[in-house]
């Protein structure tokens, strides 16, 4: 899967038009708050890249269990542990680096799941390499 390349400069200028502009349109009144624009922003600015990577974390989660499992033999006190927030570098070429995780809870068990993760295989991209941070739910729904 391979996001729609645009010319570089094209991208970055119009990137630049909408940041500036921002203070001419936002109204802390209006019906979208701070957040919800930065997420449209981000979503526009990222050309679908983010809920791509939502998508492939999502679909792939499941396999993190068995990491968790695990590091439940391990240390029983996992259990009060459900989610997790994994953070870790895409690069262009669609694969995870430097994968951490927040709280911090079983070494091995991290080390499991990072290894998991930098396998999977995400859009590739043009351009620098994004910083990514998603929850993880490490518990069956």
């Amino acid at each position: 899967d391979k996001l729609k390349d645009v010319d570089e400069t094209v991208a970055a200028f119009s990137l630049f038009g909408m940041l500036l502009w921002l203070s001419r349109w936002y109204r802390p009144d209006g019906k979208l708050t701070r957040a919800q624009v930065a997420e449209e922003i981000s979503k526009i600015a990222l050309g679908g890249l983010a809920d791509q990577i939502t998508k492939t974390v999502k679909a792939n989660s499941g396999a993190l269990r068995s990491c968790y499992e695990g590091g439940l033999k391990r240390n029983p006190n996992l259990q009060y542990v459900s989610m997790v927030n994994v953070r870790f570098h895409l690069k262009n070429t669609g694969t995870a680096a430097d994968v951490g995780f927040s709280p911090h809870t079983d070494q091995e068990m991290e080390r499991c799941m990072g290894d998991k993760i930098s396998k999977w295989k995400f859009p590739s991209f043009t351009g620098d390499a994004v910083q990514v941070e998603a929850p993880v739910n490490l518990v069956a729904k």
